[in-house]
């Protein structure tokens, strides 16, 4: 449903936007809008990638850190199995 009214409302405002505006701003406005949401969308992908590395950095280290890898699984799975 989300993906059915993401990709149809934005046609359908376009297309009543160019009985009224007409075929130049209503192209200009969409293009404007879409580099728009496209800086949102990368400075919001930017942001979350500085906190999730700052969340590592600060993180201690697992317990089994020390733990030689074990082929086929994690070590902690490997002992309990």
């Amino acid at each position: 449903m989300a993906s059915y009214l993401g990709l149809s409302l934005p046609a359908v405002a376009a297309g009543i936007a160019v009985v009224h505006l007409g075929l130049f701003a209503t192209a200009y406005g969409y293009g404007v809008g879409v580099i728009g949401l496209v800086a949102l969308a990368a400075a919001v992908s930017l942001r979350g990638r500085h906190r999730s590395a700052a969340a590592r950095a600060a993180a201690p280290l697992s317990p089994h850190h020390d733990l030689p890898p074990c082929p086929g699984g994690s070590p902690a799975l490997a002992r309990h199995a």
